[in-house]
């Protein structure tokens, strides 16, 4: 018994002959080869509970979420939950960090849930609600060096003197002659605060303390060419500048470097003088000093800073020596702290230490100390980080390691205390993000904004080469860099991530 073969609707037969008006029709072949689709008679999804689907949801990938976010208004709602991106967040920001711990593998504890209920307690307080979503975005543009460009103009007319740049939560403060003493709110772009610095006043060097930050206060000392100090404090609740001091007493031909820990001021010249002043029990808006030191082996670049370390105020400088086959850098510590029955602060001790020597011709161009990380530009486009490690008694620096990755001179580098670092290069428009925290050799991002076609179409590297990048800062979500044309005008170029 033989089996027929059913016919399939692709065979020949009577129907798809040229004769048959049924299928001679193009539209009609069309309609046939449409595949058959019926929507479900139930919407499924919208029936679950948002906290089903966030469960759901939280095994997708961070570009997955992106994509689906625009189908739906549920799906815009729930892609868009803290808790969802929390989970990321700690998993691709938090735990690699964690895994630098030594031990952090082997504590069975070390890994905490993460959790999707919205509370969050830190010492049995509430704290406040965390965009955890705009958190991740954040930390993902400066990882890929993607951000957005602005440019804030500082001065219609070419300036003579030296424009002074600070950045700090949102904040840029701007100082030199011409404009005085600015605020500037870097969200809105406007300045938010201005005073006048004197007649003749040349700025030399600034600093800013941002421990009041969270009450709206932010103190401010400036350093300036003729020996003198200014220290301002800041009310951002009534936007105003007051002054806090200003020194009429000339201990040196110039300040060049500042340091500011209210209400200890630190402060350099340039012949290797240094002074340590308190506002505390100061007479007629002069501060009192407290100690001067003076060295005839100190070279510039130099570097000042001051950080608080439990009941005490440590007073660091670092410094650049020479060598028999090159140069050193070298760090020392003032332990500054007030002692019952003493009505004035003391200097309790003092460290010192010097990094063994590099070998490098040419000395650095820049230094940047913040503890533990000691980061200084090098002329043949490359960056040495040391690490200072401190204890009570002693204060040890590490070899240099050498970072690669610029291209052409670099103008100014900064770094925090966690070893994030921001180097920018003297012409071009190369910025470089570095990430140095636990890690024994330096990895940058290039930051790459995004331009627009016309943008793009008109930044030529002919027209950049005449720029020149003199000093950078950053917080967490933005960079700053002061740019002086070939010209003389000078703006604020502000890149940010968000």
């Amino acid at each position: 018994m033989h089996l027929k073969r059913r016919r399939s609707s692709s065979s020949p037969g009577p129907s798809s002959t040229p004769d048959a008006t049924t299928s001679s029709t193009p539209q009609h072949r069309r309609k046939r080869a449409r595949p058959y689709y019926e929507p479900p008679l139930h919407d499924l999804i919208s029936q679950l509970p948002a906290e089903l689907l966030v469960r759901i949801l939280s095994n997708l990938p961070e570009s997955t979420l992106i994509s689906i976010a625009p189908v739906s208004k549920l799906f815009h709602r729930v892609t868009s939950d803290a808790q969802l991106w929390r989970g990321h967040y700690y998993r691709r920001f938090i735990l690699p960090r964690a895994h630098l711990i030594p031990g952090f593998r082997k504590s069975p504890t070390a890994v905490p849930t993460v959790s999707t209920s919205p509370r969050k307690k830190s010492g049995g307080k509430e704290q406040e609600s965390v965009d955890w979503k705009n958190a991740y975005k954040l930390l993902h543009n400066w990882a890929r060096g993607r951000c957005e460009v602005d440019e804030l103009e500082l001065h219609q007319q070419p300036n003579t003197g030296k424009t002074l740049v600070k950045v700090v939560e949102g904040l840029a403060i701007t100082a030199d002659a011409a404009s005085g003493l600015i605020i500037w709110d870097l969200r809105t772009r406007l300045p938010v605060a201005r005073t006048k610095l004197g007649h003749d006043a040349r700025p030399m060097c600034l600093a800013v303390d941002e421990e009041a930050l969270s009450e709206g206060e932010v103190d401010i000392a400036v350093g300036f060419g003729d020996g003198t100090l200014g220290v301002w404090k800041t009310d951002l609740e009534r936007n105003c500048l007051v002054l806090t001091c200003r020194t009429t007493e000339k201990k040196c031909s110039g300040i060049e470097g500042v340091a500011y820990c209210h209400p200890f001021i630190l402060a350099a010249s340039g012949k290797g003088q240094i002074f340590l002043y308190t506002l505390d029990h100061s007479k007629h808006h002069q501060p009192h000093l407290l100690r001067s030191l003076r060295s005839q082996t100190v070279r510039s670049p130099t570097a000042l800073s001051m950080r608080r370390v439990g009941v005490s105020v440590v007073a660091s400088m670092a410094y650049t020596i020479d060598t028999i086959d090159g140069w050193s850098l070298g760090v020392q510590d003032l332990d500054i702290m007030s002692r019952p029955g003493h009505i004035l602060p003391e200097v309790v001790h003092s460290r010192v230490a010097h990094s063994p020597s590099s070998g490098i011709a040419g000395r650095p161009r820049g230094l940047c100390y913040s503890h533990p990380y000691l980061l200084a530009t090098l002329p043949d486009n490359t960056l040495l980080l040391h690490l200072c490690t401190a204890t009570a008694a002693k204060l040890t620096i590490s070899p240099g390691i050498r970072l690669w990755g610029h291209t052409s001179g670099i103008s100014d580098a900064e770094i925090t205390t966690r070893g994030k670092a921001v180097s920018v290069s003297a012409k071009g428009n190369e910025i470089r993000v570095w990430e140095l925290e636990g890690r024994l050799g330096g990895r940058s991002i290039e930051v790459r904004p995004r331009l627009s076609d016309k943008e793009a179409a008109t930044s030529t590297v002919g027209v950049l080469d005449q720029e020149m990048k003199n000093k950078v800062g950053f917080d967490e979500e933005m960079v700053i860099v002061l740019k002086e044309q070939s010209d003389g005008r000078e703006s604020l170029m502000v890149y940010d991530f968000r």
